[in-house]
């Protein structure tokens, strides 16, 4: 009987150790030493051009809380890279400064206007929170650059995948003229932010 117990004893011992190794198998694959839980570095955000690198800067600062427009009226000027944090309006309320090329994009979601001053002339890119219909609007109202094909340079990809930003768009603008950044059909609410990055 004694030997019996002694048997019985040796093994859940045995049964108690096998657990506790498991148990501590799993806990090293669970955490993993800190300098496997670096961050990697992301491809995308290597080697940028000077242009692109700046952009990247600039939506990596805080954002600051601004106001748009419901209507191309009024002040609401921001400066070059500045991010920004603004709260559109639904869109069936607001008066836009040219009918988009994708009317659609206005009919609901959320919209919302913006002007601001260019310094010399340039490629200037606007950098988005979320995919949503952009157009360039001269103050004037005799020049339009309207859609993704009329007055656009580029949108690239590559800065998206860097920072995680929805859209990114540029733009050839003149020297000295106020343009209005008109923001139309934004589907994930009605908070966005935004920068537009100047030429050096």
């Amino acid at each position: 009987m004694l030997r019996k117990r002694t048997f019985l004893t040796v093994l859940l011992r045995s049964l108690i150790g096998a657990l506790l190794a498991a148990a501590g198998g799993c806990a090293q694959v669970q955490n993993p030493p800190q300098e496997e839980q670096a961050k990697a570095p992301n491809p995308y955000c290597e080697d940028l051009d000077p242009e692109l690198a700046r952009a990247v800067e600039e939506w990596r600062r805080p954002a600051i809380n601004a106001k748009v427009l419901d209507r191309p009226e009024g002040d609401a000027d921001v400066a070059a890279g500045v991010k920004l944090r603004v709260k559109l309006f639904p869109s069936e309320k607001v008066i836009l400064a040219k009918t988009p090329r994708h009317p659609e994009a206005n009919l609901i979601f959320y919209s919302g206007l913006a002007s601001f001053h260019t310094g010399k002339a340039g490629r200037y890119r606007i950098l988005l929170s979320q995919y949503l219909w952009l157009e360039m609007v001269d103050a004037s109202g005799e020049e339009a650059m309207v859609g993704e094909r009329a007055g656009v340079l580029d949108s690239n990809k590559r800065l998206n995948r860097c920072t995680g930003m929805g859209k990114n768009l540029s733009f050839a603008l003149k020297a000295n003229t106020r343009y209005w950044l008109q923001l139309t059909g934004a589907k994930k609410g009605a908070i966005g932010e935004f920068v537009v990055s100047a030429p050096d």
